[in-house]
């Protein structure tokens, strides 16, 4: 089938995708799907392209286990197709009872065939080549027949000799045999043709010279075999035994005397380097029984994690960074056996993509709520805003907080919504709170004198000078705070001048007590919190504040998975560099979320 043809016949089935990705409710996930599965798709089509090429080769035994590699891959490939058109057939609303079913690939079709068709070749390659094996066996046998007859019965030397040298060239030219057959066959010629050499009654002067010939090379082979090195490479030292055993037995015959000594010598040597050979290849095995062990370990553990009911983001960033770390601990572990590595690798990729699509869906749904609090919130600020302008002071505020109460229960819109709505709803409070405090100017005055207080109480603090204990200078400046936080409202063009240059002569003493940022901040974020909630308004001032800490560990948390992403992305040559860069950036986001989270625990 030429590649034109393949790549046409594979967008067939798209027809049938169309009709589940038009109803998916998320369009970017839908077109993802879709490039993704023409995509795949290309890749049946040049496996096709790739087996049908291999088909045509003359002697199929010498592309088995590339044949054997692209079926592999293909199947994997139709097992990813399933998984993609259920993903895509979820997306879509369907009648009830009405379950999913697989839509085939067209190639598929043409897949089998050529599939079958390299099959057929290989059998009847694989008969012919038994067959002809089966043939050489029986040539052998009558070869051997013939000479234990001549062995037996010849008594011409001449003639004995002549015949001799036939059937040895006879036995050269026949072809191989079953591995298993031939060193029955193999073992039975030398035999004869040393029993030959030895019962032979040949010229005394041609006899001792060629068994003396004989006798000098089997001990240059004896020499060289103890010169060997067991420390070798194996591949190494199993192919110079070997080498050597088969030089030896295409030696001919040597004196009887010295026959038996010089075989258990020099076959005594090869069986230490043999057994050095079969303790590789035992030890081998146990470390891939050892690295199979290991990987289904890995497995069982992630199996616990995919098994879990995950439903608040914190527990899935945990358990992501887990499946991670059981991904870097898998490219550690070395290879099993061939067959069993497959097996296992499979169970665990299929385990991971069912984590991040169950991760996957999660944060969809929690977009969906998103939206759904973005209405909500909208909806509040429609009615702060009908109500800002209003005159009845007292029932307008109860309103208002009312709602303001109301927002509390609303969770968070995306991240980079709630602010904006944050603002607005807080403008529409403020317009009317502002109107009152006008309405109420008499209080003006009091907080003229609120100001001056909170400038004495700074200038207090920097003329502070620490006595050296730490504990008691802590609590002097925890005083400090609180007696700050008792202090009523200022005007409010002099608020944050005021509350800079306060927390500015705080930051001041706390440093040359040495401790840290993080610390300062909570202790001094500790005595703010028991400021709000000894003033006025404390449940709103609160709720405020809680509000701005939740959004700003949303905006992390979104942060750190973009790190994570990219993570992902960087390969190539500076890869790891920038890799290590993106850590410490998840770290120090990471450091900052836990701040946070104890503020919140504050709250």
């Amino acid at each position: 089938m030429a590649q034109g043809q393949i790549m046409h016949s594979s967008l067939k089935p798209l027809r049938g995708y169309f009709v589940l990705l038009i109803g998916a409710r998320n369009v970017c996930i839908t077109f993802a799907l879709l490039l993704r599965l023409i995509k795949e798709l290309t890749m049946k089509a040049e496996l096709l392209a790739q087996l049908v090429e291999l088909t045509g080769n003359e002697d199929p035994g010498a592309v088995r286990a590339d044949v054997k590699s692209l079926v592999s891959r293909y199947n994997a490939e139709t097992l990813r197709e399933k998984k993609e058109q259920k993903a895509a057939w979820d997306e879509v609303e369907h009648e009830e009872g009405e379950e999913f079913v697989f839509s085939p690939n067209a190639l598929d079709v043409d897949f089998e065939a050529a599939f079958a068709e390299f099959k057929e070749k290989d059998r009847i390659q694989r008969e012919a080549v038994a067959a002809e094996q089966k043939k050489n066996l029986d040539v052998r046998k009558d070869l051997l027949r013939q000479f234990q007859e001549l062995v037996s019965d010849e008594e011409n030397i001449g003639k004995a000799f002549a015949r001799f040298n036939e059937l040895t060239e006879e036995w050269k030219s026949a072809g191989p045999v079953s591995g298993e057959k031939f060193k029955d066959v193999q073992d039975e010629y030398v035999r004869l043709r040393d029993e030959f050499f030895y019962n032979i009654n040949i010229y005394k002067e041609l006899k001792e010279h060629d068994l003396k010939i004989n006798e000098k090379k089997k001990q240059e082979l004896i020499d060289e075999v103890k010169g060997v090195s067991p420390e070798l490479p194996i591949k190494e030292l199993d192919a110079r035994v070997r080498d050597l055993q088969s030089r030896w037995m295409e030696i001919g015959p040597s004196p009887r005397e010295t026959y038996k000594e010089m075989a258990d010598e020099f076959f005594g040597v090869c069986r230490e380097l043999i057994g050095k050979i079969k303790e590789h290849f035992q030890s081998l095995q146990e470390e891939f029984d050892q690295n199979l062990a290991a990987k289904k370990e890995l497995v069982d553990q992630l199996v616990r994690i995919v098994e879990l009911e995950i439903q608040n983001h914190g527990t899935w960033k945990k358990k992501t960074d887990q499946v991670l770390e059981l991904q870097k601990k898998w490219k550690e572990i070395g290879f099993a056996r061939k067959g069993d590595n497959e097996q296992v690798w499979e169970e665990f990729r299929g385990l991971c993509d069912k984590f991040f699509d169950a991760k996957q869906a999660y944060y969809d749904a929690r977009k969906d709520e998103q939206s759904n609090n973005k209405s909500r919130k909208e909806s509040l600020i429609a009615q702060a805003r009908e109500l800002s302008q209003s005159d009845d002071w007292k029932e307008t505020t109860d309103k208002l907080i009312g709602l303001q109460k109301e927002w509390k229960k609303v969770g968070s819109a995306a991240h980079y919504e709630e602010q904006k709505l944050w603002n607005d709803f807080r403008s529409a409070c403020d317009d009317f709170f502002s109107r009152k405090s006008e309405h109420f100017g008499s209080m003006d005055q009091k907080q003229e004198v609120n100001l001056q207080a909170k400038l004495d109480l700074i200038a207090e603090i920097s003329a502070y000078e620490m006595s050296g204990n730490k504990q008691e200078d802590i609590a002097a400046l925890k005083d400090f705070s609180a007696r700050w936080h008792e202090i009523g409202f200022v005007p409010k063009k002099n608020l944050q001048e005021t509350y800079d240059a306060y927390n500015a002569a705080l930051d001041v003493k706390y440093k040359e007590l040495n401790v840290n940022e993080s610390e300062r901040h909570i202790i001094q974020y500790k005595e703010r919190i028991s400021g709000m909630k000894s003033g006025g308004n404390s449940e709103n001032q609160l709720h405020k504040e809680r509000t701005f800490i939740m959004r700003k560990m949303e905006t992390l948390q979104s942060t750190i998975r973009q790190y994570e992403n990219n993570m992902l992305i960087f390969t190539g040559k500076g890869a790891e560099s920038m890799k290590r860069e993106i850590e410490k950036k998840i770290k120090a986001a990471e450091r900052e979320m836990e701040d946070l989270e104890k503020k919140l625990d504050l709250i």
